[in-house]
């Protein structure tokens, strides 16, 4: 089986399967079990020729922005305030006096 025909293979296994009037519940690792099956038949250099056109379809997917990062870059506006950060002193000092309240 040529590359070609694994790829004809597994899109027609997609057609099939979502032409379907009722979709069974057919697990993906199944599909996934039948076209590595299949994969394992190829010569090692078709083989190798699949995994670069794997590779270049992933390389080609536009990577999105994690939720937890875009979260993270919301949160970072409501730490801003008009006020100047401050100094290694001034921050020593606010530490005190929440010890002193602490455990006084």
């Amino acid at each position: 089986m040529t590359i070609k025909q694994l790829f004809l293979f597994a899109e027609n296994v997609k057609v099939i399967y979502t032409s379907l009037p009722i979709q069974p519940n057919w697990s993906n690792t199944m599909l996934l079990q039948e076209l590595k099956n299949q994969v394992r038949k190829l010569p090692v250099s078709d083989r190798l020729e699949l995994v670069r056109s794997i590779i270049d379809s992933i390389q080609e997917t536009p990577i999105s922005t994690p939720k937890r990062t875009q979260a993270i870059s919301r949160m970072k506006g409501l730490l801003k305030t008009s006020q100047p950060t401050p100094t290694d002193v001034e921050v020593g000092s606010i530490l005190e006096k929440h010890r002193m309240d602490k455990y006084l």
